[in-house]
């Protein structure tokens, strides 16, 4: 199945209406939006496969706009698991050069790319360790902590500010681009 930028926007609007309601009945469920939302396992189908009820409503309705659109992607990617999910575990820059085309539209429209925003700064870190094991993730957490400190340090040290390339791709060698102080 490949999904377009329209399915997650109508994912998202599918999610909303479900915050409201309980259950939701449903005529189509051909709809990729629809699919999308069920192969993310963001909402569930009854017995009858006739109505739909949204799964961890308690997390979603504490999310804002563009937290539903990065766990509407992050479902996407932990539970249909596209072939291309390595370019995610590797930054960033990575998505943007090499995956899919209509993937790369998704994250942009959706304004996925903009690191200069602190929860998708902070959701591209927690990107890094999808599908991955829980000790994995945990040293993911312990690294991301680390680079945090040195990049406080470093923008006291030089009054400039650092820039985390470990966002962007792990090809760098390096986590951090600092300066020598002049």
């Amino acid at each position: 199945m490949k999904f377009h930028v329209q399915d997650f926007v109508d994912c998202k609007a599918l999610i909303k209406d479900l915050l409201h309601l309980n259950e939701l009945s449903i005529i189509n469920n051909h709809s990729n939006s629809l699919k999308l939302a069920i192969e993310s396992k963001i909402v569930k189908l009854n017995s009858k496969k006739t109505r739909i009820s949204i799964k961890n409503k308690l997390i979603i309705q504490n999310l804002v706009d563009i937290e539903i659109d990065m766990y509407i992607v992050e479902n996407y990617l932990k539970n249909v698991d596209p072939d291309w999910i390595h370019f995610v575990q590797k930054g960033l820059r990575e998505v943007e050069s090499y995956a899919p085309e209509r993937m790369k539209l998704i994250f942009k429209n959706l304004n996925l790319f903009n690191i200069k925003d602190r929860k998708v700064k902070k959701w591209w870190i927690s990107l890094k360790g999808i599908n991955k094991n829980k000790n994995y993730r945990r040293l993911q957490e312990i690294g991301s902590e680390g680079e945090e400190i040195v990049l406080n340090y470093e923008k006291k040290r030089i009054k400039k500010t650092p820039i985390r390339v470990s966002l962007q791709s792990d090809a760098f060698g390096y986590d951090i681009l600092s300066y020598k102080k002049s």
